[in-house]
């Protein structure tokens, strides 16, 4: 393998005189046009990369959730070629840009990630130039690309568009409800009670707060222990890793669900409900707005009721705080994201470093390829805090280095 070859190479690092070609190739732009027309500089699918051995871990994680999200919002893939710690006699000059060269060299290139840069959504960017498109603020359109949150619809149907994608390469199933074909999903012949889909009213509105559908089981009429069964058509997944998240209607609030599962073969999906006593029934559940992507679910979801009265009456020194929760080894946190102590540690591993937690501000759109949401990582280490006494690791165990909180 040598660097003739078609690589996407990620580092940290950039050169004055390279920074000054991309300006150039903005302004040579011709007004009007967002992207590279000639498709010779157009990359062929899977894209091989390298990761450079500079990237620390928290790059490296951003820079898998960025390709995660083009893989569920296009047919854009990509495939590792291992280290490239043999070709950094090619390497220029360190920087602190951000940047790409746009579209495809054929030579082989490199995007740059520096100090900073380490946000899904900035590489989301930046994969974007080397996928051929340039700043649309240059030319009719503001911004479009170039914002801190997922892509705009703007950038995926001209991504979608110069790529010729019909479909997403990770998204299995997704329904909102809207149609009255409920998307495929039927009921079952062998239960002895039904989904039904309801129209929405003011009060009882859908997950996004519109007057659309929903599927809804009622659970104040009929007999104890009726069930009804709505199952989906056949799946065939890809991936092995598959995330179902569904919101749910349970207490006259809507929760969001998320089942995490691993499937290699030919499989459905089903909701069933079952009625207890109808006389202490007040309604029954409704679902809305769920998706099956082959993705992983995320280790929690905080759902913050009427956030936006919340805002309306919050200023600087508002704070919110979040329940306990558990991550997938077992550790316990807290958001605005901390350690908190847990069931688990007495044997959990400490102190917990190379971890990297997300914090996604979800959008709610109900089409998942169209969601601009916002998120952050970092990556825990060995780093230490300076006390009156002494020196503390900072994701050392909470029982050890925190600090009682008689709230919690």
């Amino acid at each position: 393998m040598h660097l003739n070859a078609p690589i996407l190479l990620l580092t940290i690092l950039l050169s004055q005189s390279f920074l000054s070609t991309l300006e150039m190739s903005y302004i040579s732009l011709q007004a009007g046009h967002v992207g590279l027309i000639d498709t010779t500089y157009r990359w062929k699918f899977p894209i091989p990369y390298i990761l450079s051995d500079s990237l620390d871990l928290n790059a490296k994680g951003a820079v898998y959730q960025a390709f995660e999200m083009y893989r569920l919002k296009s047919c854009v893939d990509f495939k590792t070629l291992g280290s490239i710690s043999r070709f950094k006699q090619n390497f220029i000059p360190k920087s602190d840009q951000c940047c790409s060269h746009v579209g495809e060299l054929q030579t082989g290139q490199v995007l740059y990630l520096g100090p900073g840069c380490d946000h899904k959504a900035v590489i989301e960017h930046e994969l974007l130039h080397a996928l051929g498109f340039y700043h649309t603020h240059c030319c009719v359109f503001f911004n479009i690309i170039g914002q801190y949150l997922d892509f705009s619809e703007m950038d995926i149907v001209r991504l979608n568009r110069m790529y010729n994608c019909s479909s997403s390469l990770t998204l299995l199933d997704q329904s909102t409800f809207e149609n009255i074909n409920i998307c495929g999903m039927i009921q079952s012949s062998t239960d002895d009670a039904d989904w039904v889909h309801l129209k929405s009213s003011p009060g009882a509105e859908d997950h996004t707060h519109n007057l659309g559908y929903t599927m809804h089981f009622d659970t104040s009429t009929g007999n104890a222990e009726q069930s009804a069964l709505l199952e989906s058509r056949i799946l065939y997944p890809k991936w092995k890793i598959q995330g179902f998240p569904f919101p749910a209607d349970e207490d006259k609030t809507w929760k969001i669900g998320h089942v995490p599962m691993q499937i290699g073969a030919k499989f459905h999906y089903a909701f069933q409900g079952v009625r207890g006593d109808p006389g202490n029934s007040e309604g029954g559940i409704f679902i809305d707005d769920i998706r099956l992507t082959e993705t992983h679910c995320p280790a929690a979801v905080w759902c913050i009721q009427n956030f936006s009265s919340i805002l309306e009456t919050a200023d600087y020194n508002t704070v919110l705080n979040s329940p306990c929760f558990y991550s997938p080894e077992g550790y316990g946190f807290g958001l605005y994201f901390h350690l908190a102590s847990g069931d688990n540690d007495i044997v959990m591993q400490w102190p917990a470093v190379n971890r990297q937690p997300t914090i996604v501000v979800m959008d709610q759109d109900p089409d998942i390829k169209l969601r601009m949401s916002s998120a952050r990582s970092l990556t825990t280490d060995m780093s230490t805090v300076e006390t009156n006494t002494n020196t503390k690791l900072i994701w050392d165990n909470p029982r050890n280095v925190g600090t009682f909180d008689p709230s919690c």
